[in-house]
């Protein structure tokens, strides 16, 4: 058991203003062990950081009109961290490799790196083959030794096509930044 109480100090010199102007709702904070990321919904999305928590994510997004179980495209944020000694190019070959087991006409397509707003690269990979007709996006960016995880998960070739704006915004108006846990005296 831990005692005291857990205090997480997330060091952000003046980004949050830039990230989350007022006319803006719907922005966040995910954060694992070292690595906060934040977020914002684009516009015409909604962040909900309810929906998902039976599956593990904590800032999910549809479409203003939808819902997490309705829509036909979703995305949301996850933070993981890297095994010792791996680099985010493996990380994104694991990542390959257990879809790969999955669904044997897997196709994997890298796409444009992407920037966060504060110039953290993220790597883009497109999936599709699944046997439902599926259409994902996911962007890794490597921050200390953990990743932060942008998946944008789509029924269909159009409805894919219609939320990968959204999907882009979500990454490139998002923030990186360290976060350390100190025990409250």
């Amino acid at each position: 058991m831990i005692k005291g109480i857990l205090r997480a100090t997330v060091l952000l010199p003046l980004i949050t203003s830039l990230v989350f102007p007022q006319h803006q709702a719907g922005g966040g904070i995910v954060y694992g062990d070292e690595i906060a990321v934040l977020v914002s919904a684009p516009n015409g999305w909604v962040l909900d950081n309810i929906s998902g928590r039976s599956q593990g994510l904590h800032a999910v997004f549809y479409p203003v009109d939808s819902s997490w179980s309705k829509s036909d495209a979703v995305m949301y944020v996850d933070i993981a961290k890297l095994a010792n000694g791996q680099n985010i190019m493996q990380f994104i070959e694991d990542d390959v490799q257990r879809f790969r087991k999955r669904f044997s006409n897997l196709n994997v397509e890298a796409q444009s790196n992407l920037f966060t707003l504060n110039a953290q690269k993220v790597e883009v990979r497109h999936f599709t083959g699944d046997e439902w007709g599926n259409h994902e996006c996911v962007g890794y960016a490597k921050y200390k030794r953990s990743v932060a995880i942008y998946v944008l998960s789509a029924r269909n070739a159009r409805e894919f096509k219609a939320a990968l704006p959204a999907f882009n915004k979500l990454i490139t108006e998002s923030v990186l930044s360290e976060v350390k846990f100190k025990e409250k005296n």
